[in-house]
């Protein structure tokens, strides 16, 4: 279920992967780096491009896993998710930020699918 032999934020960006095309989103691209930004997963949710930030963490001692979104991270994945929609010539196209957390305990797996976790403030 839990790959051990991959790091962890690569196994974590798999067990995303899998939910979300479970939850019928279709991944278009992943670990996409623009204007010095990463962008853990690029996928449509129908005629909607979403741009997902993937968290994991196997405890709260340092907070919820979506927490870790401050500020600052947000601007750098709309600049990336900017760079990237103009790139494929998508700038008409609807979008939205989403975040995926996932929580790992034991043999367990919790996810919290933020759809709109953030949006793009001018």
């Amino acid at each position: 279920m839990f790959s051990s032999n991959l790091p962890f934020g690569k196994r974590a960006e798999e067990l995303a992967c899998e939910y979300l095309k479970k939850q019928g989103l279709e991944i278009v691209a992943r670990n996409i780096r623009r204007s010095g930004a990463e962008i853990d997963i690029v996928a449509k949710d129908k005629n909607v491009v979403c741009f997902i930030e993937v968290k994991a963490r196997t405890s709260d001692k340092f907070g919820l896993p979506q927490e870790a979104i401050d500020i600052k991270k947000r601007t750098k994945i709309i600049h990336a998710a900017e760079a990237f929609l103009e790139e494929q010539n998508w700038l008409d196209c609807v979008c939205r930020f989403d975040v995926l957390a996932i929580r790992l305990s034991g043999n367990s797996i919790i996810y919290e699918y933020i759809k709109d976790a953030f949006q793009i403030e001018r």
